[in-house]
């Protein structure tokens, strides 16, 4: 019984470790991304939609790792995939047009293989851990930021005219 319990602490070890990678390789995606738009001959304007969407996937990787942690038995594989292959073409896609020297100060050619690695040690751990309903603050507060960031991507795709006040104003009136 204890070398069980030895070894679910091993698992949720892997993943805290699996995960902890994961978030680094994001913030430095997302250094990368925020730093285009202070880089001269830079037009990070050309790749918005594109850069919103790739922080979207990362987003929803992010969540999904958290959420299929908690309890793997309900999350679709596909989804995943589908999700991490977006990453991966979209990060592609806006590295392709970056000045060399641009991705070589942000360490882009070491970023992009990192961070599909984590990506795929993050979900291949979730499978193989153990169910786990607890979180740390540090991660109940990335999962919160991320379905907040969810949440708002996807409002401004549905209702992409519509602002925060119009909606409130919207809502008020039909109550009426």
């Amino acid at each position: 019984m204890e070398k069980q319990g030895e070894t679910e602490k091993g698992k949720a070890n892997n993943f805290e470790v699996s995960f902890s990678s994961l978030r680094k390789a994001i913030v430095n995606v997302l250094d990368f991304l925020d730093g285009l738009k202070n880089e001269e001959g830079q037009n990070a304007t050309d790749k918005a939609d594109q850069i919103e969407k790739l922080k979207f996937h990362l987003a929803f990787i992010c969540t999904y790792v958290q959420l299929s942690h908690c309890d793997s038995e309900e999350f679709d594989d596909e989804i995943s995939d589908a999700s991490r292959q977006e990453v991966e073409n979209l990060l592609q896609q806006i590295l392709d047009v970056v000045d060399s020297n641009v991705r070589c100060k942000y360490n882009m050619d070491h970023v992009l293989p990192s961070l599909m690695d984590n990506i795929d040690d993050c979900i291949s751990s979730c499978y193989h851990s153990t169910s786990s309903a607890t979180m740390t603050d540090e991660q109940l507060d990335f999962l919160l930021l991320n379905l907040h960031y969810l949440s708002k991507y996807l409002a401004e795709q549905i209702f992409p005219l519509v602002t925060v006040s119009e909606t409130h104003l919207h809502q008020g009136t039909t109550h009426i």
